[in-house]
């Protein structure tokens, strides 16, 4: 038989296949969590001369944590399913009322980098390769690596919006339902939303670890202990006692100012050796001065 296209269908009838798209890819989920626990996060554990219990925790994360919160929620929603009439049913409160719990997912998609980096330096044995691929058959699971299933939870939390968006445009003002999915919308786009935010705190203190041990010579606090975000860097001209001086490099972070001078050594190469910094927290104004300006203390015109 051939698909009615949806701009043939009732809104009725959209909205009863957008329900049951929701509740199957759900169910898709929670199967998917599961093979990922029982096919690989199991025998990684009976497997103590291959794996410590650091590194399955840094592949692994909080993921039967989320396996027991989708496995409710699917429960949850498969009980406001009216079977007799999918477009009568109510699911919106399933997503609103769970707007606190659906934050394992953050923890989750916070760790998804540390995951992905700890797999890659397994791969390179090919022992773990063998060992993976083999997990795989056993759970009779498609033909993706361990990497592509971890993605998947971080799919489905950027999947809600979507769907439930797509919902709450085929449902009438008065259907009982409307207000509910209407919160349970903005509900799921702020948790995307602080799961994005989370994500991308977590990858600039990692950049922020990883600039630190390119320094020579540092002085003070770490980095990750006063800032959060490297916000620019580059080379500049540096005006001392009138004259000028182009090998000074600037790291401005949200709260603190670095200068330093790459390192011109061979073995050291791309490397910064430190200089001085100064707390942006202790400055009262930054001032722009326009190209060719006369600068009165340095005697100098400014450039650039």
């Amino acid at each position: 038989l051939k698909r009615m296209s949806m701009s043939k269908m009732s809104s009725e009838q959209v909205r009863s296949n957008i329900v049951l798209e929701i509740i199957n890819s759900e169910r898709d989920f929670v199967k998917n969590l599961t093979d990922v626990i029982d096919g690989y996060l199991k025998p990684c554990r009976d497997r103590q001369e291959m794996f410590s219990q650091i590194q399955i925790q840094t592949i692994f994360g909080n993921i039967e944590e989320l396996h027991r919160f989708a496995t409710q929620l699917l429960t949850d929603l498969e009980k406001c399913v009216n079977w007799n009439s999918l477009s009568s049913s109510e699911i919106g409160n399933c997503f609103w009322n769970n707007e606190k719990a659906f934050s394992v997912y953050c923890d989750f998609c916070k760790n998804h980098p540390l995951a992905i980096s700890e797999l890659q330096d397994l791969y390179t044995d090919h022992r773990y390769i063998v060992f993976f691929e083999g997990c795989r058959l056993l759970q009779n699971m498609i033909d993706i690596s361990l990497d592509g299933f971890l993605l998947t939870p971080i799919q489905k939390i950027c999947k809600y919006p979507l769907q439930l968006g797509e919902l709450l445009k085929h449902t009438r003002n008065d259907h009982p339902d409307y207000e509910p999915i209407k919160k349970a919308l903005a509900a799921m786009q702020r948790v995307a939303q602080l799961v994005n935010d989370r994500k991308r705190r977590f990858e600039s203190l990692e950049q922020l670890i990883a600039l630190q041990e390119q320094f020579e010579n540092w002085e003070g606090l770490p980095l990750i202990d006063s800032c959060s975000l490297l916000i620019h860097s580059g080379e500049v001209t540096r005006i001392t006692s009138g004259s000028w001086s182009k090998d000074i490099n600037l790291m401005l972070f949200d709260h603190l100012l670095i200068l330093c001078k790459k390192d011109s050594g061979i073995l050291k190469k791309g490397a910064y050796v430190f200089k001085s910094r100064i707390e942006m927290d202790d400055i009262d104004e930054v001032i722009s001065i326009e190209d060719n300006v006369k600068d009165t203390h340095f005697n100098v015109s400014t450039r650039n």
